[in-house]
């Protein structure tokens, strides 16, 4: 037993050192790939340096970017642009400098100046039309910010709520600002795409019980009238807008990200059970009698081993099939690479069915040299098997075979079930 604790020891020495001696041979690399662009700070240490400078923006956060982003839209509505698309309802016709440009102001909280960048503000725009939100509503929303804690995950970024819990603003690195300003063409088209699809969500409840349940459940039946709802038939979480803050006399901007709370609280129900899924097993699971958190987010392990299923009839199952295949097949294609399904669930104690959201979240990582470095240390140095760090194509496999096989479950479409898909709407 000694030997085995000391032998534990020194592989997980092994493994901190390696990994931050990946991370840094990666990012020298692709510094001199980008010919001198600043590497992101990508590393373990790195990253704490990184929280360490934006705490003191981010408690600022709150105060600041309401004002800013009134400011901007001040800006944009006295522009008189004529190649506006939103001010003519033609979301669709966006051209490359819609993507690629930003907006910047300075401005003042008390003392301290700041500066304040948005990024493809008219892209974003049409995005929030057409997902139904108007610009009176988004900056309602956005006026009064809660929290600035740190995310359950490793990726050691701050979390804002907006008060009405339909928004979430996210800190991010800038390699991640960057992904998402160039893959935001295909992210609209894909969008645009998927509206007005005969995928519905349902405003009641959702099967979502285990596999050993479905033997007793009744045949008969249907759907309530009224249930279903037409919306966007897409998993991919909805990215709403990109902006930056920079403080007077700090070196480094902050970069934050606007998307949809996939797990917004709805006819007055909340998850109470949240997984993180990419269908691998090395390192995804998460001892429940250790862990003390408020809000535990479970993953793959622990999610195979309590037997759940999201149980949908045939038909639906088809689709959601499809909408998840094209998901996949567009962050393959954009060489995006360790996204997750999210899953939350509400099932009510002693009942046999519940309410669950759905969504893939963190769509910004890239399998570039600092991935690659990260797969062949954990395979060939380490020894591991089924890491979650995988090529694209073994990736979106994966990934799919576990959401299909492991996650949903077609039933009898005559079998009674009120069906709910929060965030597949």
């Amino acid at each position: 037993r000694g030997r085995l604790r000391v032998r534990s020891g020194i592989v997980g020495s092994v493994e901190k050192v390696v990994s931050n001696l990946s991370w840094e041979v990666s990012s020298l690399v692709e510094k001199g790939q980008r010919k001198g662009a600043a590497a992101s700070p990508s590393s373990p240490m790195r990253r704490r340096r990184r929280q360490q400078q934006q705490r003191g923006a981010s408690d600022l956060l709150p105060s600041v970017f309401g004002k800013a982003l009134r400011g901007t839209f001040a800006l944009h509505v006295m522009s008189g642009r004529t190649d506006d698309p939103t001010k003519t309802g033609s979301g669709a016709i966006l051209y490359p400098w819609h993507f690629s440009e930003a907006m910047a102001h300075d401005s003042y909280v008390g003392s301290t100046k700041y500066t304040f960048t948005t990024y493809a503000p008219i892209a974003f725009r049409c995005l929030r039309q057409m997902l139904g939100y108007s610009d009176s509503s988004y900056l309602a929303s956005l006026n009064k910010l809660e929290g600035g804690t740190l995310g359950a995950g490793k990726s050691g970024e701050y979390f804002f709520k907006t008060g009405d819990g339909r928004f979430i603003l996210k800190t991010l690195p800038r390699r991640e600002a960057e992904v998402l300003r160039s893959v935001l063409p295909s992210y609209h088209s894909h969008l645009f795409a998927s509206r007005n699809t005969l995928v519905g969500r349902a405003e009641r409840v959702a099967s979502a019980a285990s596999s050993s349940e479905a033997a007793g459940e009744k045949e008969g039946g249907g759907y309530p009238d009224g249930v279903m709802r037409v919306g966007l038939k897409t998993f991919l979480a909805r990215y709403l807008g990109l902006y930056a803050v920079e403080l007077m006399g700090k070196k480094r901007k902050m970069y934050l990200v606007c998307m949809e709370n996939a797990l917004a609280r709805t006819q007055g129900l909340s998850p109470t059970c949240i997984y993180d899924l990419k269908g691998s097993k090395q390192g995804r699971f998460v001892d429940t009698k250790k862990e003390k958190k408020k809000e535990m987010v479970l993953k793959d392990v622990n999610w195979e081993r309590s037997g759940l299923r999201l149980r949908l009839p045939d038909f639906i199952y088809r689709q959601v099939a499809e909408s998840l295949r094209r998901d996949v097949e567009l962050l393959q294609s954009m060489n995006i690479c360790d996204y997750s399904l999210l899953i939350g669930m509400h099932k009510q104690q002693g009942a046999s069915h519940g309410y669950f959201w759905c969504s893939i979240i963190d769509t910004l990582q890239l399998f570039n040299m600092k991935k690659r470095s990260e797969r062949f240390v954990k395979k060939s140095v380490l020894g591991q098997k089924d890491v979650s760090c995988e090529d694209t194509m073994t990736y979106a496999k994966r990934f799919l075979d576990f959401a299909l096989l492991k996650v949903f479950q077609p039933v009898d479409v005559h079998a009674t079930y009120d069906i709910g898909l929060q965030g597949f709407e």
